[in-house]
């Protein structure tokens, strides 16, 4: 018809045609496989661009294209969404890509899911029966159970990952893969590495407040609010705070957690009782109340002033005893010090007589000269009057004195040593360019942002009163300079 522009093959049943313009377009129903479009190819010609384009108003939506061999056939076909010129890769789009649903990426297959996916996990084998949402750890078969302490936590149970790796295979969406919310002994987990997930907690640690570290609590997968530094599987998105399991939205942060650079939250909610992450201190603003309770496992106690102190052999150094009762276990005795000459004495009592040794009790040897005393406390030779200690500590500072840091660096302090005549263990302060005197230095920090001078006066005093002083300068400078 009209000259070949339109002509139909009888035989083969095609219709061929310069140019057609339709209406809607469909198939047969159950018409089964169907070829959309085909351009032959025979040349041997390579590199002849072929493809077709799908338009709409003259502008190509979604285009077909390959490329001609030596051998009449064409190079792999690529897709184009949004460009004519997909040569980069077998799909490439101009824009932006929004999946709403989950997208499975192995082999030459896809599924498609739902779109609340908002974790990438990754597939471990599990040596105990598990479910989203429980805290693992890693077990001595090398396999995932849920986690009993910090150590070796891993992180937790993904309920609908967005992307989950799967040995050289990754999936992308949720529920995927056959995935359920329940696995077996002996399985495969998928195990949240990042984003937010659903993790089970309860208020063992505290009511969970967003931003709380979480950790694992006594319960067996279950995570609580952490209150010390240590292993942590993640940050709370939502708050927490009931008596039974629960679960809570985290962002997934495995690590080792300080909670802050600085102090945490107060335990109490109130800033009363406070946690120094950096060094794992317990600081409190107002008296803390042991409400009848014990403290344990204590080591030694030092007060703020440095004039008393309790160490972990059982010493006892105080300025002053007022008591109704003072009993001398052992055969020990009691020192005191000679009047005259300011050594050690030790006073014991032997078959009800008073009698006494040079030296230190503890350190008093057998057969070492001796004196009777009287029961009122007077001395062989007579009533000399008493000599008082009055030589102060000695402060030695640790470091370099004075000391240099360039701008923008981090200053450690490396504090003192403290020796005294008569005393042992006693503690210092430091105050930082006339501020506070903290005790051991504890806290002390120097602005490095700008260069200039600080000075830090450590004071030492011993139980008779005595003080002592010494001054460390520290200089911010542009050591290195900048470029």
């Amino acid at each position: 018809m009209n000259n070949g522009a339109v002509n139909y093959d009888s035989s083969s049943g095609i219709i061929s045609a310069d140019s057609i313009q339709t209406g809607p377009m469909g198939f047969d129903t159950d018409a089964g496989i169907v070829s959309w479009i085909d351009m032959p190819s025979s040349t041997t010609t390579a590199n002849i661009v072929n493809s077709y384009s799908a338009m709409l108003d003259s502008t190509a939506i979604l285009t077909i294209y390959g490329t001609t061999t030596t051998s009449g056939n064409i190079t792999y076909g690529h897709v184009g969404i949004g460009t004519t010129s997909p040569t980069i890769a077998r799909l490439s789009v101009q824009g932006n890509i929004a999946a709403f649903g989950c997208i499975r990426s192995a082999t030459s297959t896809y599924s498609i899911g739902p779109a609340s996916c908002v974790d990438i996990a990754e597939t471990y084998p599990i040596s105990e029966d598990a479910s989203a949402g429980d805290i693992m750890m890693v077990g001595p078969d090398g396999k995932l159970k849920k986690a009993t302490d910090r150590a070796g936590l891993i992180g937790v149970v993904s309920s609908e990952p967005a992307i989950l790796l799967e040995g050289p295979v990754a999936f992308f969406g949720s529920q995927i893969n056959n995935q359920t919310l329940e696995h077996k002994t002996g399985s495969m987990a998928p195990i949240a590495l990042a984003g937010r997930v659903p993790v089970k907690v309860s208020a063992e640690g505290g009511p969970i407040k967003p931003g709380d570290r979480i950790t694992i609590s006594s319960a067996p997968g279950v995570g609580m609010k952490a209150t010390t530094s240590g292993q942590t599987v993640g940050i709370a998105l939502e708050p927490y705070d009931s008596g039974e399991i629960g679960k809570i939205i985290v962002f997934i942060n495995l690590g080792y957690s300080k909670l802050d650079s600085g102090l945490s939250q107060a335990l109490d909610g109130n800033g009363g009782l406070i946690v120094d992450q950096a060094s794992g201190k317990m600081k409190s603003s107002y008296t803390l109340d042991m409400d009848n309770n014990d403290i344990i496992n204590a080591r030694k106690i030092l007060s703020a002033s440095g004039l008393w102190s309790i160490d972990e052999n059982g010493k006892l150094i105080v300025q002053e005893i007022e008591t109704k009762k003072l009993t001398v276990t052992g055969q020990q005795g009691i020192t005191i010090y000679d009047r005259v000459t300011g050594q050690p004495v030790c006073v014991y009592s032997e078959n009800g007589v008073l009698k006494s040794e040079d030296g230190e009790c503890w350190a008093a040897e057998t057969g070492g000269k001796t004196s009777d005393v009287s029961a009122e406390g007077g001395s062989a030779s007579g009533g000399e009057e008493l000599v008082s200690d009055t030589d102060p500590p000695t402060i030695s500072i640790l470091g370099n004195n004075p000391s240099a840091i360039n701008v923008g660096g981090t200053y450690s302090d490396m504090g003192v040593t403290v020796t005294d005549n008569i005393d042992q263990n006693l503690g210092y302060t430091a105050s930082l360019d006339g501020g506070l005197e903290l005790l051991q230095g504890d806290g002390l920090q120097i602005d490095t942002s700008k260069a200039g001078e600080h000075i830090i006066i450590y004071t030492a005093a011993d139980s008779a009163g005595n003080t002592a002083s010494s001054t460390r300068t520290v200089e911010v400078v542009e050591i290195y300079g900048n470029q």
